[in-house]
């Protein structure tokens, strides 16, 4: 740790190297072979680029093992020979670094090159240990620092944290996420979100490096320093690839890279570097710009962030603390006191799960408690990897996991997109010996419950004293502050009149003395009474009162929600009763809501509700819900529920109102249903559908081994009725060309990540258009391909699923209105 720091402690702009891979295809042919297939057969001209970033100005060298993971090598046969690769990359950085005392070398981790369930194939235990199998020989070897790079899932990027951190708990880190256009990651994770998940894992740095344009990474300097109060590393790419004359270029010029370092620097940034198609020439401009200047602070509000406590799901954080709105904690995923909800979990099925949670979500509650106790552990945390899976794809808001075994709290633990929070760990020192080093190991913020072995003290001192000796052994641990929610423990009514007024007091002091934001159990001060939900809403406005930061409770008491807005009010959260106003001015139209909302609890959910909660349980009975209908037919079904129902979805994805895994998630459901519904055509129950007829063949070109985007189109585009062939990635021309020739697609879509990729994709649509007399409609898609690159090819070109998807609609609308059809 201590050279990396002590860069970090002098104040001044640690110039960091290039682009790795784009740079060796400048220098070498590489062909269909991966950057670190070079250490094995020519790792000089490795040594060299090092040394001519050296020699260009940068501090920072990074290792040439960006793919070096097991995954992507065993693409190319190369798995069995991953240490000597690693060792050898590590070798000749230091070689290189040696010519210039001082330089630090920086061991690459790159992404999986596929995505991790739910909306992907990889396996939690699995993504560790691949990230794992690199970071072992990273740190032996000796490395400054590990960078984890260009990744664009947020669950991705806790995996390659925990499996670092599972190697060594001080080596320094950087955490690096890649964002879009938009500022949002391709998962819909924004800025803050990612900080707020990378802080956990406690880097010294955190960062976003590759993305799109130049103008787009200003922006997002001007995020994480408004998002972090840690130091943060830019590595942009030279601009936006192009092809000219059959080879790809990035046209940033050296200068307008150097332009755009002057601007990280007013953003706060520390370390700034390059990426794809950056070269030394590139860095010098760099280094010239702003080597040696010195680091600025970044708008990060330290006051504000007092007192004050960030959740946050894959797409949007919460804040907690005294000056923002009451944190409302959905209570009804739990089966207490629920026989429906207790007996669909023991027979494994999570429907009612999550129309639970879709409910809460849709009635206001700005986070969700996952409680799965049925009292069998085995299956709990069987059911709560379910779960939490399940609900990341279906809901946007934080998610609290509650369970007192400490393998059903791991298990959603591991399973959670961005940093959870652990309710409740008590002052038992058994709990607090078991539970905290769960909250370390996953990045996970908690809930202290300020009871002990010996049960609820009711005064006031008892339970503070109870609190400084959680926070002691958390602290201890190595999980912050900032991480912790206080719950000073609401008792019933029935049991202590004296216990839930000492509560009120226990709040007022948590705010006074400690600074921590607090929140209650609502409905456990009901408990054994009559009209329960008069007792909550009464206590509920006390504890608002007292100056309560948030509470767990049930979002579908439409009363209780309402009061907890004039509450809010009344007590200056509220500023301007503004949001009370823009609630209650719509109040006919919520009532409405709330209506449909409570049918639905009681009734089993249609087919459309199940789509657009992306809710695959129980998918069968659905479908043969459906059909039981009168009048009801298969094919009626498709046109007129699943086509409507996935393009709303769809629409809803362009307006940014969901995100990448609502939409994979409903589009498998309509995936699921089209499988069903065309069992119950081909047996004769039904006209067929038109849309059965239109193919298409996906490939990722030769190359490339990245295949994410690839198989999201797939999902959708199956979701819409095509019938999908997947040819898989790496694919050669002469394997396309082939499978069109016996396949006869309507449609022929091709994926490219990589640039040197670009030369494949063109060459296989040349071979199409030359082999094929009547090719199919080609639609060109990925990280680097352009509109104009496609429309050179005489392509269609795809931006995202969701567009490719329509223009497989309108094309093949098109044709069947050419043909008289």
């Amino acid at each position: 740790m201590g050279a990396f720091l002590r860069r970090l402690k002098t104040g001044e702009i640690l110039v960091a190297d290039g682009g790795i891979g784009t740079a060796l295809e400048e220098r070498v042919e590489l062909g269909c072979s991966p950057p670190e297939e070079l250490l094995l057969s020519n790792p000089a001209v490795i040594r060299k680029l090092h040394e001519d970033y050296i020699a260009a100005g940068a501090g920072l060298l990074t290792t040439n093992t960006f793919g070096a993971g097991a995954l992507k090598l065993r693409e190319f046969g190369l798995d069995g020979r991953q240490g000597e690769i690693v060792r050898t990359a590590v070798r000749v950085a230091r070689e290189a670094a040696s010519a210039k005392p001082g330089t630090l070398v920086a061991g690459s981790i790159g992404p999986l090159g596929c995505f991790m369930l739910p909306f992907g194939s990889l396996e939690w235990d699995e993504a560790v240990s691949a990230f794992r199998g690199v970071a072992e020989v990273l740190i032996r070897e000796d490395v400054d620092l590990v960078t984890v790079e260009t990744i664009t899932d947020l669950k991705e990027l806790r995996a390659a944290a925990v499996a670092v951190r599972s190697v060594s708990g001080s080596i320094p880190l950087i955490l690096n996420m890649s964002f879009d256009s938009g500022l949002r990651a391709v998962t819909g994770t924004p800025v803050e979100v990612f900080v707020q998940t990378a802080e956990s894992f406690h880097p010294l740095c955190v960062g976003s490096n590759c993305g799109s344009s130049l103008e787009d990474m200003e922006g997002i300097a001007a995020e994480l320093g408004g998002a972090t109060r840690l130091p943060f590393a830019i590595q942009p790419n030279a601009g936006l690839p192009v092809l000219r004359d059959g080879r790809t270029e990035f046209p940033a010029t050296p200068e307008e890279m150097a332009a755009s370092a002057i601007r990280f620097v007013e953003a706060g940034a520390a370390i700034i570097g390059g990426c794809c198609g950056s070269t030394p020439d590139h860095i010098r401009e760099i280094a010239r710009a702003v080597g040696g200047m010195p680091v600025r602070s970044g708008r990060f509000d330290s006051e504000r962030a007092q007192g004050r406590t960030l959740l946050c799901s894959r797409t949007a954080t919460v804040a907690v603390g005294a000056s923002e709105p009451l944190v409302t904690i959905g209570e009804r995923i739990n089966p207490s006191g629920k026989p429906g909800l207790s007996k669909e979990l023991e027979r494994g099925s999570l429907s009612k799960v999550k129309r639970l949670a879709s409910r809460q979500v849709e009635a206001g509650a700005s986070g969700l408690d996952v409680n799965l106790g049925i009292g069998s552990e085995d299956l709990e945390t069987v059911l709560m990897t379910r779960a939490v899976r399940g609900l990341d794809n279906t809901v946007s808001v934080p998610l609290f996991i509650d369970s007192p075994f400490p393998s059903v709290l791991e298990a959603g633990l591991r399973e959670c997109a961005c940093r959870p929070v652990i309710n409740s760990i008590s002052g038992d020192p058994g709990k607090l010996e078991s539970m905290l080093p769960l909250a370390r190991r996953y990045g996970a913020g908690l809930v202290a419950l300020l009871m002990d072995e010996k049960g609820v003290a009711e005064g006031v001192r008892e339970r503070l004293d109870i609190l400084d000796r959680i926070l002691d052994a958390a602290l201890d641990a190595g999980i912050p502050r900032e991480a912790i929610l206080v719950d000073p423990v609401v008792m019933p009514l029935v049991s202590s009149e004296a216990a839930s007024s000492e509560t009120l007091r226990v709040i007022q002091r948590v705010r006074e003395d400690y600074g921590l934001p607090t929140i209650i159990g609502l409905s456990n001060i009901s408990y054994g009474l009559p009209r329960r939900p008069l007792v909550n809403r009464a206590y509920l406005v006390m504890a608002v009162r007292a100056g309560v930061d948030g509470a767990i409770l049930n979002p579908l008491d439409e009363e209780l929600m309402f009061l907890l807005g004039a509450a809010e009010a009344l007590t200056k959260r509220d500023a301007g009763a503004s949001r009370y106003v823009s609630v209650n001015a719509e109040l006919p139209s919520m009532e409405r809501k709330q209506d449909s909302a409570a049918a639905r609890e009681t009734g089993p959910p249609g087919l459309e509700e199940s789509i657009l909660q992306g809710n695959a349980e129980d998918l069968d009975a659905v479908v043969g819900a459906e059909l039981s209908r009168e009048g009801a037919s298969p094919s009626g079904l498709i046109d007129e529920v699943l086509i409507p129902t996935i393009r709303q979805v769809g629409t809803w994805y362009e307006e940014g109102r969901i995100y990448l895994p609502q939409l994979i998630a409903s589009a498998n459901v309509v995936q699921s249903a089209f499988g069903m519904l065309r069992e119950h055509l081909e047996s004769g129950k039904g006209k067929s559908s038109r849309r059965d007829s239109s193919t298409v063949l996906l490939a990722t070109v030769a190359g490339d081994v990245h295949d994410i985007g690839k198989n999201i189109i797939a999902t959708v585009l199956s979701g819409h009725g095509f019938s999908v062939t997947d040819l898989g990635k790496n694919v050669p021309a002469e394997r396309i060309l082939q499978e069109v020739r016996k396949l006869r697609p309507d449609f022929l879509g091709l994926s490219a990540l990589l640039t040197p990729s670009l030369v494949s994709m063109r060459e296989t649509v040349e071979s199409i258009r030359r082999n094929i007399d009547d090719p199919p409609v080609i639609i060109l898609g990925g990280a680097v391909v352009t509109p104009e690159f496609a429309r050179g090819l005489g392509a269609l070109y795809a931006a995202d699923a969701v567009e490719a998807a329509r223009l497989l609609e309108k094309s093949g609308a098109d044709a069947g209105s050419d043909t008289g059809d």
